[in-house]
């Protein structure tokens, strides 16, 4: 088998474009649902000398909960870093898709997609809700810039 170059050599692979590296964060709950209604044998009330008539019910419900995605690292002059984005940011919105709808590749994919796409990020950032955009440059290859950690695990018999 004989590799020649073709016109594409010298482009290079589209790494990630946006400087952002993101982890999974905190579990957030997206979906509540109700199983059933409360019955009326399931009710009790009774007064309390201190805060007046109470009542206690009890009622079956379903929690939905999903990872949201942090921001882990930015790097210095990268397009997320230009438009203000910060590292702990909260990501729950990617070009217009709730983060529960995401995954980890998703993020890898969109952000080494093409150069000059633009991405529009929803954030939280110290309890406030921020919107972010900018273009993914191509040109610089983030991915050198950020941290790998390898562990090497040696075991003595």
């Amino acid at each position: 088998m004989k590799l020649q170059k073709n016109r594409n050599f010298n482009d290079g692979f589209f790494y990630n474009m946006s400087g952002i590296q993101v982890i999974y964060g905190k579990l957030d709950l997206v979906a509540q649902k109700k199983l059933s209604t409360v019955n009326s044998y399931g009710i009790k009330e009774y007064n309390s000398p201190n805060t007046g008539k109470i009542i206690d019910f009890v009622s079956n419900y379903v929690y939905n909960f999903k990872p949201s995605f942090k921001i882990d690292k930015i790097v210095k002059d990268s397009p997320a870093a230009k438009a203000g984005l910060l590292e702990g940011d909260i990501i729950y919105y990617l070009n217009g898709k709730p983060f529960y709808e995401l995954n980890l590749s998703d993020f890898s994919e969109i952000f080494r997609s093409k150069p000059n796409r633009k991405i529009k990020l929803s954030i939280k950032r110290a309890g406030q809700d921020l919107k972010y955009s900018f273009r993914l440059e191509k040109g610089f290859n983030y991915i050198t810039k950020f941290s790998f950690y390898l562990t090497i695990s040696l075991y003595v018999f």
